[in-house]
């Protein structure tokens, strides 16, 4: 289960984590840019795309999100339009074989509804159509939350965070599905 500390500080740790151990392998720290948007009532764009060796683990702790409210369309669109332009900018130059990787994180079922189940579908069929790595990850989240998440991905897997060991398992399988690509990681905390 949860060790009972704040998601929000799960979170941080997680993030922490991820772009340091991102900043020291080889090829991650060569080929990744990376942009965080945060979503609550509303979308935030936290770090706009930069090279992932550019971003201080330690700035992570400034990343706050509003209580009570998972508007997770919101965050799914701001994240599609980030990255329809980074491959708008890839493809003119020439690289038409660029497949963002997509980080999900969440840690419960979404409080918009229809409009996050239509945000999802938009992410399923682009990961399907092989045009998106999704990868989805529930932070100490429940059942329900969990098969919500399940849906973002043709594959239909999820990572689970609810303890430190997890931690590699997650990192490792997101290593895999980067190898030369780009990463968006959308955060949701309650």
């Amino acid at each position: 289960g949860c060790v009972p500390i704040r998601k929000i500080d799960r979170l941080h740790t997680v993030l922490k984590k991820m772009i340091d151990k991102m900043q020291k392998s080889d090829i991650i720290s060569k080929a990744a840019v990376i942009c965080i948007i945060s979503f609550d009532q509303f979308a935030d764009c936290f770090i706009e795309f930069t090279d992932v060796t550019r971003i201080r683990p330690s700035s992570i702790t400034n990343l706050e999100v509003g209580k009570d409210s998972t508007n997770s369309s919101k965050g799914i669109k701001m994240s599609l339009d980030r990255i329809d332009r980074l491959v708008a900018m890839n493809s003119d130059a020439g690289n038409d074989r660029f497949v963002p990787v997509f980080v999900f994180m969440s840690d419960g079922v979404p409080t918009d509804g229809e409009e996050a189940d239509r945000a999802r579908e938009m992410v399923r069929q682009r990961s399907e159509n092989g045009k998106l790595n999704v990868i989805p990850i529930s932070i100490c989240g429940d059942a329900s939350g969990e098969r919500w998440l399940r849906g973002l991905s043709a594959d239909s897997k999820v990572y689970r965070m609810d303890n430190e060991r997890d931690f590699t398992t997650v990192f490792d399988g997101i290593t895999e599905e980067i190898k030369k690509t780009t990463l968006v990681i959308a955060v949701d905390e309650n």
